[in-house]
């Protein structure tokens, strides 16, 4: 009898055989289908209880036949009836492939929860080492629930902001380009003290949404790489292009090298992002 709690669905006779054999733990099936240990063990009494009850078929009647011919007798007890469902091999594998699909799915879920505690209870104290292991295993959890379907895939990759951007080339008028080298010179002038020129006024709201583009706390210095990559795959890449382009910095197209160039604009010190913070 399948039990219609939700999570406890999956707790079929296969499973309850394998606990009841000791193969399997009730925390290692409590894993498994997502639920407590508790609730495990309540659906467990459930499904007893409900064998108990349940009586057992009474054997099959001979069959009466004609005086010429003998009775059809019914197989022995202790012999089952051939089944087809469990007889049909390609059956038997698709069992077995649905119980180890819905392991993966698990296993990977607990991965991501266990790596999201693990964060959240030492935030500002993970070490690198460790917060590199972190977010590999965030990676390939989420490599592995796309490949089960659990999550959209991207095409090209896990992130769809490291495709390389396409290539615009755009031809200026000669007005514009006399309006370029004027502004250039201007500038320049402005740089040498010949000119005095009152900047160009920035709305107040664009330069605000700018600047503010860390939210969290600033890491230190020995964890300053693990924490890029960290937010960065929180983030996306776009969001540390923009880190890059607040800096003064051009971003490339891969990740790493983009961690890279944020680590030389700063010269590996975290408090030079302080005035792209919310607190700033």
């Amino acid at each position: 009898m399948p039990d219609g709690r939700p999570g406890l669905a999956g707790l079929d006779d296969d499973m309850m055989g394998r606990i009841e054999r000791g193969l399997l733990t009730k925390v290692e099936a409590a894993r498994l289908l997502g639920v407590s240990k508790q609730a495990l063990g309540k659906g467990l009494e459930r499904r007893r209880a409900w064998a108990a009850s349940t009586p057992e078929p009474q054997p099959a009647m001979a069959t009466p036949a004609p005086a010429d011919r003998p009775p059809v007798l019914p197989p022995p007890s202790g012999i089952a009836a051939p089944s087809p469902a469990l007889d049909d091999e390609a059956e038997k594998w698709a069992q077995a492939g649905g119980q180890a699909w819905r392991g993966l799915a698990h296993a990977y879920v607990a991965v991501v929860v266990e790596a999201r505690d693990q964060v959240v209870a030492g935030r500002g104290k993970i070490g690198a080492t460790t917060m590199n292991g972190l977010v590999r295993a965030l990676r390939e959890s989420e490599e592995g629930l796309r490949r089960l379907g659990l999550l959209p895939a991207i095409a090209g990759g896990n992130q769809a902001s490291e495709q390389p951007a396409n290539l615009v080339i755009t031809v200026l008028s000669p007005a514009e380009e006399d309006e370029i080298r004027a502004e250039i010179a201007e500038r320049a002038g402005e740089e040498m003290g010949d000119i005095a020129v009152e900047p160009a006024a920035v709305p107040t709201q664009s330069v605000r949404a700018s600047s503010v583009l860390i939210t969290d706390t600033l890491p230190s210095i020995e964890n300053f790489r693990p924490w890029l990559e960290a937010q960065t795959y929180l983030k996306g890449a776009a969001w540390l292009r923009r880190i890059i382009e607040a800096l003064g910095g051009t971003p490339a197209h891969a990740k790493d090298q983009m961690v890279g160039d944020v680590l030389r604009l700063t010269g590996e010190d975290p408090a030079r992002l302080q005035r792209l913070c919310a607190a700033f």
